[in-house]
């Protein structure tokens, strides 16, 4: 949610229902569906832990389009109104704890004082 925050603007209202559905040893939720509100902007999550594929897909749906960012495939898309397919661009290798990282940071640089951008993909 933090990441979608830093696209959209902070959460005002969340619904979430989670379960414990598959892992081993574990006693939290590992399948999640949330519907949340950001301002007047409606966001739904879904994510589960066990099942395949391993897939990680954002759809923003906007007044012109639709960016899609799959993180999996390494490719970010665009599909304006009107428009017959997608527009794709190839993204840079991701480390897995890169954003959180580059979240540090921003922290950090805001608690100096210093502007930091509210998007760093």
């Amino acid at each position: 949610m933090n990441g979608i925050e830093w696209i959209v603007g902070p959460c005002t209202r969340v619904f979430c229902d989670a379960a414990h559905q598959a892992l081993e040893g574990v006693t939290v939720g590992d399948t999640v569906t949330a519907s949340a509100r950001h301002g007047n902007v409606l966001v739904s999550y879904t994510m589960t832990q066990f099942q395949p594929p391993d897939e990680h897909t954002l759809l923003i749906n906007g007044e012109r389009g639709t960016v899609k960012i799959e993180l999996h495939e390494r490719r970010w898309g665009v599909m304006k109104h009107g428009e017959p397919g997608w527009t794709w661009h190839a993204s840079p290798s991701v480390a897995r704890d890169d954003l959180f990282i580059s979240q540090a940071h921003s922290f950090l640089d805001l608690m100096e004082g210093k502007d930091s951008p509210p998007l760093h993909l």
